[in-house]
């Protein structure tokens, strides 16, 4: 069998100063067979005139600009979906970068085991180019890998066109958790996922100003997603939710609850927490899980304020 076509996605948002790279890491992937599609989203800056330059500059790159009104990334990953000709889709955020092997050995396994996802590792790097952490999946339970964030970022997947057409796509509506909202309707569709411990893809943090309101609507539709994940499970899997899950909703309220208490014990009221004793992890301390196992959530809060972490 030839190598299948591989089609890549790049959104563009005022990206003038990193698309240069994404497109580089494209260059030396050492899979061949790609096209690669850029929607500018209405960008006020250089980005499109720096992408048709490039284009020119390297002819034997098979790579299509198109640009539309700035809708966000959804929107244009969606449009970069309808003109893909790929069996496989590789999205790319115009701040990310591609090490030379990742597309081949995501499409190595997405054909050996007939995969519908594949899951990567990645590498976040500072704005000074230091290494600040390193993030694998979560090999066990693709669902508990979503709850747990353990599931890739967009550029360390590798999707199949047909099963994101079949999940209708990515969900324009949403500003945050975009990803992880299109993997889950996947599996709830019965999508084959396959993982893989490499660290092919590296994410460059961005200065961003975020204000106080997109926080919290950041974190609502964080807690949201893993509440939904929590009430399919419940409904289609004879069996309760067994502490690992319960564990990872917790501690999504938890780190709301840093930015606003009151919205994230709303979250924590949704599920009767019968039985359920907190354990400590990277993200909750284990004098917090003393706290909560003997006098529950309102007053663990209640007495950090008071004494402090």
């Amino acid at each position: 069998m030839s190598d299948p076509l591989v089609s890549v996605i790049i959104p563009c948002f005022n990206v003038e100063g990193c698309i240069l790279r994404a497109l580089s890491s494209l260059q030396t992937q050492s899979y061949n067979n790609l096209e690669i599609i850029c929607v500018d989203d209405g960008s006020s800056d250089r980005s499109a005139e720096i992408i048709y330059q490039w284009k020119i500059e390297h002819p034997t790159m098979n790579l299509m600009l198109v640009t539309q009104k700035n809708s966000g990334a959804p929107s244009a990953r969606n449009a970069g979906l309808s003109l893909a000709r790929g069996l496989y889709l590789q999205f790319l955020d115009a701040d990310d970068e591609l090490l030379p092997e990742k597309i081949k050995h995501q499409v190595y396994l997405a054909v050996r085991d007939d995969l519908d996802i594949v899951i990567g590792g990645y590498l976040i790097k500072d704005e000074e180019d230091r290494n600040l952490f390193k993030k694998t999946p979560y090999l066990q339970d693709p669902f508990l890998a979503l709850m747990r964030t353990r599931m890739g970022i967009t550029s360390a997947n590798l999707f199949s066109k047909s099963v994101l057409e079949k999940a209708g796509g990515w969900n324009e509506n949403l500003k945050s958790s975009q990803e992880y909202d299109l993997m889950f309707r996947i599996l709830k569709g019965g999508g084959k996922v396959g993982f893989t411990e490499e660290l092919y893809t590296i994410r460059h943090n961005r200065p961003e100003s975020i204000s106080a309101m997109n926080i919290r609507r950041n974190w609502d539709s964080y807690c949201n997603l893993r509440f939904e994940i929590l009430k399919f499970i419940s409904e289609n899997f004879s069996k309760p939710l067994d502490h690992d899950y319960l564990q990872a909703y917790f501690e999504a309220i938890y780190m709301y609850s840093k930015v606003d208490f009151k919205a994230s014990y709303s979250w924590f009221n949704k599920l009767v927490w019968v039985n359920f004793r907190l354990s400590p992890s990277e993200i909750i301390p284990e004098m917090y899980c003393r706290l909560f196992n003997v006098f529950g959530f309102r007053i663990a809060q209640k007495i950090l304020l008071v004494f402090g972490k």
